[in-house]
């Protein structure tokens, strides 16, 4: 079987929008909205885990960014290492 790639939001079960994303030990996890990722952070074990239930593989997070943040396409670096709209 082989592994499915991520569609779906984590938190919201919505289709992703690639716009939204976190970098979490190094894979990126791909949200629908800018509210999802918050949710993500208080726990992401568990979506972690219901990721490899799944078979789902996360994509590699790209050497530059792996900084745990939010990110947006476009978006400025902020101090605290996250990324928000700018």
């Amino acid at each position: 079987m082989s592994a499915l790639k991520q569609e779906i939001c984590p938190v919201s079960g919505k289709r992703i929008n690639k716009d939204w994303f976190v970098d979490y030990n190094g894979k990126r996890i791909y949200f629908c909205c800018p509210s999802c990722p918050a949710t993500f952070k208080k726990d992401p074990e568990k979506y972690m885990e219901e990721f490899r239930e799944r078979g789902i593989e996360l994509e590699n997070t790209p050497p530059s960014t792996q900084d745990h943040g939010m990110h947006r396409k476009g978006a400025r670096k902020e101090p605290h290492g996250g990324h928000r709209k700018g």
